[in-house]
C-alpha cells in the first residue's frame, strides 16, 4: 500500500503479504528478521520490495520495538542499522524521525499501527509503531514532540498516514487495557466499544489521531488507511493466524 502518494517529496509504503520467499508460517513476504524466519529469506523480500521503491535494503534503519514510546532522531551513523540484522536494530525505540535525504526508516508490524508522518517546511519524515501499549503511552504524541525539538518542525504542517492494523471491528481488549484507556485518555467513548460476550473494542485509529490532534495535527491533515489487518488476509495478523507468523514492512523516506 502506498502512502503520501500525492506528495513528490516521499515515498511511504506498507508491505504486503504475498511476493515473498518465505516458507510457512512466515508465508510469503515476511519482512522481519526477529521472528524466527530464516535470514536469508527475509532479505530476499526486503529486497524485492526495495527494488520497486528505488532504495537499498542495506540502508534501512529500524526500530527494535519494545511497544514503548521512546522516538529517536535518527542521522546518517545510523544508515543500515538493523538493515541485516536485528540485533543492529536501535535499541528500545519504536520510533524514528530523520532529515536526510535517502535514508529509509522501518517499523514492522501484524496488526500494531505504523504511523507515518512528514513536515515539508523543515523536510523531516518520522514512523513509529504504535500497538495497545504504544497507544497508551503516548507514541503519536511523542513523535510527533520529537519532531518539533530536534528540528523545529511544526505540527500544524504535518501530513501524517496511519498505516493497515487492527481495526474496532476485531481488536478486543481484557477490562485491564479497557480501564488504563479510560483512566488515561479523556475521549474513552469515541475509542471503546461494547462487543460480544462482555468483550471491549478498542479504536487504536481514533487513539492515535486524537493523539496527534492534541499534539496540533489538523485532522484534515491525518489520513487512515481503514484498513484492518485481521480482515484482509493481504496482511499478516498475530491475532487472525498467532503469535508465529510474520511481519509486513512500514517504510518512509525522503527522496
Amino acid at each position: 500500500m502506498t502512502l503520501f502518494a500525492e506528495i513528490d517529496a516521499v515515498v511511504a509504503v506498507v508491505s504486503l503479504r504475498e511476493g515473498g520467499v518465505s516458507k510457512p508460517p512466515y508465508d510469503s513476504a515476511n519482512m522481519a528478521l526477529h521472528v524466527g524466519d530464516d535470514p536469508v529469506a527475509v532479505l530476499e523480500n526486503r529486497s524485492r520490495l526495495c527494488s520497486e521503491l528505488d532504495m537499498n535494503p542495506n540502508d534501512l534503519v529500524c526500530a527494535e520495538q519494545v511497544h514503548g514510546n521512546r522516538v529517536v532522531k535518527v542521522t546518517e551513523e545510523d544508515r543500515g542499522n538493523g538493515a541485516t540484522n536485528a540485533d543492529d536494530a536501535l535499541r528500545s525505540v519504536d520510533g524514528l524521525v530523520t532529515d536526510v535525504r535517502r535514508l529509509p526508516l522501518a517499523v514492522f508490524t501484524a496488526d500494531c499501527v505504523p504511523i507515518f508522518l512528514y513536515e515539508p517546511t523543515q523536510k523531516v519524515v518520522g514512523i513509529a509503531h504504535a500497538g495497545w501499549r504504544g497507544t497508551l503511552l503516548g507514541a503519536a504524541e511523542t513523535l510527533v514532540k520529537t519532531l518539533m525539538d530536534a528540528f523545529g518542525g511544526n505540527p500544524e504542517l504535518c501530513r501524517v498516514a496511519l498505516g493497515p492494523s487492527a481495526g474496532p471491528c476485531c481488536y478486543e481488549v481484557g477490562d485491564d487495557v479497557a480501564r488504563a484507556f479510560r483512566e488515561r485518555q479523556h475521549h474513552d467513548e469515541r475509542i471503546l466499544s461494547p462487543g460480544q460476550q462482555g468483550k471491549v473494542h478498542l479504536d487504536l485509529w481514533e487513539a492515535n489521531m486524537l493523539q496527534l490532534e492534541r499534539r496540533g495535527v489538523a485532522r484534515n491533515k491525518i489520513v487512515c488507511a481503514r484498513q484492518c489487518s485481521v480482515c484482509s488476509t493481504k496482511y499478516f495478523s498475530c491475532r487472525r493466524d498467532g503469535s508465529i507468523t510474520g511481519r509486513n514492512m512500514s517504510v518512509i523516506m525522503l527522496k
